[in-house]
């Protein structure tokens, strides 16, 4: 059985794998080496119960295998309990569900202040803060490296109340904004849900040295980072206010009001 950490992306789904396995590894990280948090989408799993090479397959034929991908992956990870990184919103496409309730024990949501969001992710696609907005609000975005091996977004709005308003299995909610004030006691909650017992406060505090902002720009800068989508640095960046002008930060606010409120982002004049 599956435990999702879901995220729309740059959201803070990667700093908690990392936080999770510098754990798992007392204290010692390789940011190319996270074996706790597979990713649903890699082509292995795909492969290995596709009748075709996948670079033959199409986006709906890459649908269809998802179900047997995914048991594939739950076979075929070593790591127990199952811990995997989306980035897909809780729905379906042609019937086929993307989250599957028979697969799935439960879901930790990553969750970030959409202002932030927007100015991260324009930033780590190199496009325009005013592109990104765009690509938040619009109900049928995907994203994807390849044409097969895509995740469907939606608007932030729908990514996000289709993860916290789902009542199929247990959801608990992580905010980034939490992560930025006590890393340390949030990663012991997500532990305590997931079951672990005997949790080592030392080790904690060990796995939150190693996933400081400065240490994980220090590895990059030596070993580059594999999950990075192109030649930049993915540690790093300015703040949203810094960003974001005070039209932009209003169109997000207006987009994504409902959710914003329900999460207690509050509208910030800049």
């Amino acid at each position: 059985m599956i435990t999702w950490l879901a995220s729309y992306p740059k959201s803070g789904n990667t700093w908690v794998r990392l936080l999770i396995n510098a754990y798992f590894n007392d204290g010692h990280l390789d940011i190319n080496r996270l074996p706790w948090g597979t990713g649903d989408n890699r082509p292995y799993y795909y492969q290995a119960v596709s009748p075709k090479p996948i670079q033959q397959l199409t986006r709906e034929e890459i649908v269809l295998l998802r179900p047997a991908a995914l048991l594939n992956l739950i076979e075929g990870v070593a790591q127990k309990p199952l811990l995997v990184k989306t980035h897909h919103v809780v729905g379906s496409i042609n019937d086929i569900p993307l989250i599957p309730l028979i697969m799935t024990k439960r879901a930790f949501y990553i969750v970030r202040d959409p202002r932030a969001v927007c100015a991260s992710y324009a930033r780590h696609m190199d496009i325009s803060i005013d592109e990104s907005i765009g690509q938040m609000r619009d109900p049928e975005w995907t994203i994807g490296e390849t044409a097969q091996f895509f995740h469907t977004l939606s608007t932030w709005s729908s990514h996000v109340s289709s993860w916290i308003n789902c009542e199929a299995f247990p959801v608990h909610l992580v905010k980034y904004e939490n992560l930025i004030d006590d890393p340390g006691r949030v990663l012991r909650g997500m532990l305590e849900r997931i079951g672990f017992e005997d949790i080592d406060d030392d080790r904690i505090q060990r796995a939150v040295d190693a996933c400081t902002l400065r240490n994980l720009q220090m590895q990059e800068a030596e070993h580059g980072f594999e999950e990075s989508p192109r030649d930049l640095h993915f540690f790093g960046g300015k703040p949203w206010q810094q960003v974001l002008t005070e039209e932009q930060v209003h169109r997000i606010e207006s987009d994504h009001k409902s959710i914003m409120d329900q999460l207690g982002y509050d509208p910030i004049t800049l």
